[in-house]
């Protein structure tokens, strides 16, 4: 029991790893033939020992990784049918030439899998660090089915897309600022030029002339001119023109006209016989109900 406590507070070499330390205690407990229980104990916790102290390793060497990573020139350019620049990005493999050196001298490496789904693809790219430890970063795009390309082509653009974006997530990577090479997974997109600043023209109406086709709209629901339908109708035209005096005046006159022709219509059928042709007419009327003889 003396030599199991001995060990527990063996205190460790400050300069020296815990993994190291770890393999210290084992050695001292196969010297002591300490039984099997503490032996597992022991190399439980070495290999967690190990694992966090790679995990420290891997982010600590990150951290200097960016550091020193220039930010990445952007060398390929992308021109509109015009031969104006769209953008610029860099490529997978400009930002590999550009951190190949600093990642060996952090002890990084790293591979790319992908995987193809029905309209999509996606990279993963999985960072390793000599120290044992490793994490990845994936990024998923999907194929653009509208571009100008056969169905190998689409795939193979999304790809180099996703690989790119996958790597650069993983180290932190920066390109200043972001691009727009997302477009690179299908046809160049012309770009649509801003329409010409007008100016709005000055109203050519005054209050008066909206409140006077307002009450004339009116005038004409209440009196039957015109029906609900026509008269909401009417309101949202005179919102819409309420600026040009022009239409409202050419409304009110269209409206008097109406209400002119249906005051006509009205005087024509209400003017009846006069006393003569109502004399003749019942006169007609009986001789046709006699009976034929």
């Amino acid at each position: 029991m003396e030599e199991q406590k001995e060990l527990a507070i063996r205190p460790a070499d400050e300069n020296t790893p815990t993994a190291v330390d770890a393999e210290a205690l084992i050695a001292k407990a196969i010297e002591k033939n300490l039984p099997v229980e503490t032996m597992e104990k022991l190399l439980a916790m070495r290999r967690e020992l190990k694992a966090e102290w790679a995990r420290d390793e891997y982010y600590r060497e990150l951290a200097a990784f960016q550091a020193e990573c220039p930010i990445i020139r952007k060398t390929k350019s992308v021109y509109d049918k015009q031969g104006k620049l769209r953008y610029a990005y860099a490529t997978l493999d400009e930002i590999l030439s550009q951190t190949k050196a600093l990642l060996q001298k952090h002890g990084f490496s790293y591979t790319i899998q992908t995987e193809q789904k029905p309209e999509a693809v996606k990279a993963i790219c999985i960072v390793h660090h000599v120290a044992g430890h490793s994490e990845s970063s994936e990024f998923e795009i999907p194929i653009d089915q509208g571009s100008y390309m056969n169905a190998a082509q689409k795939v193979a653009s999304a790809l180099t897309y996703a690989k790119r974006y996958s790597f650069g997530n993983a180290f932190g990577v920066l390109s200043g600022d972001e691009d727009d090479d997302a477009q690179a997974t299908g046809p160049p997109r012309e770009e649509k030029a801003a329409p010409p600043k007008q100016d709005l023209p000055k109203p050519t109406s005054t209050q008066a002339d909206i409140d006077a086709a307002h009450e004339a709209i009116d005038a004409a629901f209440n009196d039957g001119i015109i029906d609900k339908d026509q008269w909401t109708e009417g309101k949202t035209w005179i919102g819409k023109y309420q600026d040009n005096k022009k239409a409202l005046d050419t409304m009110r006159k269209h409206l008097a006209d109406e209400r002119e022709r249906q005051e006509g219509i009205l005087a024509a059928n209400s003017g009846g016989f006069d006393d003569s042709d109502k004399e003749a007419v019942d006169a007609a009327l009986e001789g046709a109900n006699e009976p034929a003889k």
